[in-house]
C-alpha cells in the first residue's frame, strides 16, 4: 500500500478547485492510499471532512511560517501506515497508472532503495471536475487530448517523489514554497548511489496549470528571502538536477541504463530553465 503526503496552499480561489481536483483523484486511487495533509491553511478542515483523508499541522516552520520539508519528511516517516511514500504537488492530478509502475520497477529493482519520478502532462483546468461521469480517468485522457488541450511538461518540473519509507534522506532545512529542493532531491538521491528511476512512459499524472501570479505571497520581500536560502542550501548549480539525470528508464521490458545524453541534455535543460 502506498501513503501520498503533502502540503497544501489555501483552499481559495481557482486553488480550491486544482487541489481539490488533485486530492479527490488521490482518495479515487484503487487501491485506495493513506492521504496526508501537512500544514492547516485556510479550508483544510472542509476539505479534509469532505474527502476523508488526514491532517497534521504538527510540523516546523521557518521564521515566515512556511513549513519545512526536512520537517514534512521526517513526521512522514514516523508516522505513516505503509512502506511505500509520495511525496505529490496538490496541483497535480494522479491516475492508477502509479501503482503499475511501481510494481513494474520492482521486479527489477535490486535491493530496498529506489526513486521514482517521471513527467507529467499540463492541463488547463481551474474547475471542478467531474469525477463521478464514467470512468473518470477516461475522461481526463479525453480532456487532455481535447483541442490540444495537454501538453508534456519538461524534465525540469518535478510533481511527484516515490520512494520507500526506510531511507533516511538527510534534507536541509528547505522552504516548502521557494522551490529549488525538488531537483536537489534527485541530486541527493544520486550522491547516496540511490536508483533514481524515470517512469514517465508508465505513469500519468495531470499538472492543473496555473500561472506564478496566481498565487501573490502576503510579502514578496520574504518569498524572495525564502528563496535565496534554498539555493543556499541547495549548494552550487550542479547539485540541480532534473528527470534527465535518472540512473534507469521504466519500460515495459523493464529497467534500461540510461545514456550519457540524457545527462547532457540535462545540462542544456537547467541553463534554460534559469531564465524562466
Amino acid at each position: 500500500m502506498l501513503t501520498i503526503f503533502t502540503v497544501p496552499k489555501p483552499f481559495i480561489g481557482k486553488f480550491n478547485a486544482i487541489q481539490r481536483n488533485a486530492l479527490q483523484s488521490w482518495a479515487l486511487l484503487n487501491p485506495k492510499p493513506e492521504i496526508i495533509l501537512f500544514d492547516k491553511v485556510e479550508g483544510t478542515e472542509t476539505v479534509v471532512k469532505d474527502l476523508g483523508i488526514q491532517n497534521i499541522p504538527d510540523i516546523s516552520y521557518n521564521e515566515f511560517g512556511t513549513p519545512l520539508v526536512n520537517s514534512i519528511f521526517k513526521k512522514a516517516r514516523s508516522i505513516v501506515k505503509n512502506d511505500l511514500l509520495a511525496y505529490v504537488n496538490t496541483d497535480t492530478i494522479l491516475t492508477d497508472s502509479i501503482f503499475s509502475a511501481v510494481e513494474t520497477a520492482g521486479k527489477y529493482i535490486l535491493g530496498n532503495e529506489f526513486l521514482i519520478i517521471g513527467k507529467r502532462w499540463s492541463i488547463y483546468l481551474d474547475r471542478p471536475f467531474n469525477f463521478k461521469k464514467g470512468d473518470w480517468q477516461d475522461g481526463l485522457k479525453n480532456f487532455r487530448e481535447y483541442n490540444g488541450n495537454g501538453f508534456m511538461g519538461h524534465a525540469g518540473q518535478i510533481d511527484y517523489l516515490i520512494f520507500p519509507r526506510e531511507i533516511e534522506w538527510n534534507i536541509p532545512p528547505f522552504a516548502t514554497e521557494s522551490g529549488v529542493w525538488d531537483g536537489w532531491f534527485i541530486y541527493n538521491a544520486l550522491n547516496l548511489g540511490i536508483p533514481v528511476i524515470d517512469a514517465s512512459n508508465f505513469i500519468t499524472a495531470y499538472h492543473q496549470e496555473h500561472f506564478n501570479f496566481d498565487l501573490v505571497p502576503e510579502n514578496k520581500q520574504d518569498a524572495k528571502t525564502e528563496r535565496k536560502n534554498n539555493l543556499k542550501l541547495r549548494g552550487g548549480f550542479s547539485c540541480q538536477n532534473t528527470i534527465l539525470d535518472s540512473t534507469h528508464l521504466l519500460t515495459y521490458q523493464g529497467l534500461e541504463k540510461t545514456s550519457a545524453f540524457r545527462k547532457f541534455s540535462s545540462k542544456f535543460l537547467k541553463i534554460k530553465m534559469l531564465f524562466e
